[in-house]
Order: C-alpha cells, then structure tokens, then sequence
C-alpha cells in the first residue's frame, strides 16, 4: 500500500502489469443490439408497449431500454 501510495505522490502515470479485465466484447448489453432493434423498440413503445415488456423481451435493463428512447424521440 505504501509503494501505491508513493507513485500517486511521484506522479507516476504507468500501471503494473497483471491487472486486466476479463470481458471481452461489448461492455454493455445495449451494445448488442442493432440501429433495427433500437428503431422497433422506438415503435413498440410508441404503439402501447411497457417499458419493461420490451426490456425482457430483447434482455436488456429497464435502464437500458430508457435509454434508447430517450435518443429515439
């Protein structure tokens, strides 16, 4: 902890070797799906659709489904 402790007070931008994340991929769920996908969400929505319907039906969060909807006015 000190040796860390030390290189932030040095300044010292470079990290060890060793730590790396193990996802490989896309980072999100939402990343999965197509401009297609994003477009009938839009339209699903808009004919009626809840939220969460559509959210289990492509497996993605809630959040992510908010998301969308809100860059596909």
């Amino acid at each position: 902890m000190l040796e860390v402790l030390r290189r932030i007070q040095e300044g010292e931008r470079v990290d060890l070797p060793g730590v790396q994340s193990t996802r490989r991929g896309p980072q999100r769920p939402g990343d999965l799906l197509t401009e297609a996908d994003r477009l009938r969400m839009a339209r699903l929505f808009r004919s009626g659709a809840a939220k969460h319907k559509i959210a289990t039906e492509y497996g993605v969060s809630l959040s992510t489904v908010k998301r969308i909807l809100r860059k596909h006015r």
